[in-house]
């Protein structure tokens, strides 16, 4: 899985797929899922395997802290000497 730099417009995509994926979740294993998928879907996240459901357990949740720490670093304001 690669990153990519997260824009407005993938931001926008991203997090109405990820509402639209969430909307009947009911579990962490699955949330974890979506997420990729909503990740993959904007462009936020490539190069992810088409099978998300043939990984293991453990590659599904650490790619989800992954992108969530990637979507939530990109949300904050640079410090002032990258200004």
């Amino acid at each position: 899985m690669k990153l990519t730099d997260v824009t407005q417009g993938k931001l926008e995509r991203y997090e109405e797929a990820l509402l639209e994926g969430g909307a009947e979740v009911k579990s962490v294993s699955r949330f974890n899922r979506v997420v990729l998928e909503a990740a993959q879907a904007a462009g936020v996240a490539t190069e992810l395997p088409a099978d998300l459901g043939a990984l293991q357990p453990w590659q599904v949740t650490e790619w989800t802290r992954l992108v969530l720490e990637h979507v939530a670093k990109a949300k904050q304001p640079p410090s002032e000497g990258e200004l």
